[in-house]
């Protein structure tokens, strides 16, 4: 029986082999289901082709576990020893881009082209302003695309564009861009959700510290801002402002 694959082209090789360098590392310091890597073109890389539907609402309790796990593995087995705003080395001479920077130009971007007003650049830029040595994990985009949902449970998928990051920010990514394509989700789910991914990352042995509502609600502003451009493209329908939960709705 032939092998169904999936190929995903790149404009350089330098792009692919930067996708390949992240699928491997994740393979080896977390436990997130991917599809497997086949072969490594110049410009293409084939995966195993994966039969499932992308996660929804009612995948998020689960989803979040699954990333509050993998992201407290990464910070046991390798991320403890970075520094959130510089580099992290990779194999095969890639690394892992610090959070600050990359946010930080594409803000200043997004006021240039009028997107975002000064009050919002400025608010952002403080949100950014994260202790350094604040324990770190890793962000890979984790919208409802990117996850497939299958019997074996959640496989991610898209390793492109993996950065250090703090710990519920990759989550917050997954809440604002579910609500932002089904409409508001109930607070209880999200409350739900956050104490799921809270106890995946205490899953592990001496991970960091739980992240709280309003972490999160930061975390979610920030993804907000940097994702405007992309409102009304992708099936992303609702405004984030128009759907978030209310802080004291978050207990």
């Amino acid at each position: 029986m032939n092998r169904k694959v999936f190929s995903k082209p790149y404009g350089s090789p330098g792009a692919a082999l930067r996708a390949a360098a992240h699928h491997a590392w994740l393979a080896e310091h977390t436990p997130l289901r991917q599809p497997e890597l086949l072969a490594v073109h110049p410009e293409r890389l084939d995966f195993e082709h994966i039969d499932g539907r992308h996660a929804g609402v009612e995948d998020l309790p689960t989803v979040a576990a699954v990333l509050g796990e993998a992201h407290a593995s990464a910070w046991c087995g390798d991320l403890c020893r970075a520094s959130l705003n510089a580099p992290h080395p990779l194999p095969w001479g890639h690394t892992l881009p610090g959070f600050a920077v990359l946010r930080r130009a594409v803000l200043d971007r997004h006021h240039r082209d009028g997107l975002i007003t000064d009050e919002e650049l400025e608010a952002a830029v403080d949100l950014l302003r994260t202790d350094p040595d604040e324990p770190t994990t890793f962000y890979k985009d984790s919208n409802p695309r990117n996850i497939l949902i299958t019997p074996a449970g959640p496989t991610i998928v898209d390793t492109d564009d993996l950065t250090l990051a703090p710990f519920g920010y990759d989550l917050a990514k997954l809440v604002v861009t579910l609500a932002m394509t089904h409409g508001p989700i109930p607070p209880a789910a999200v409350t739900a959700a956050l104490t799921a991914y809270n106890e995946g990352v205490a899953s592990r042995t001496d991970a960091p510290a739980e992240v709280t509502p309003s972490r999160l609600l930061d975390h979610a502003w920030l993804h907000h801002l940097l994702t405007r451009p992309y409102l009304g493209r992708g099936g992303y329908r609702y405004p984030w402002p128009q759907v978030r939960p209310a802080p004291e709705d978050l207990t």
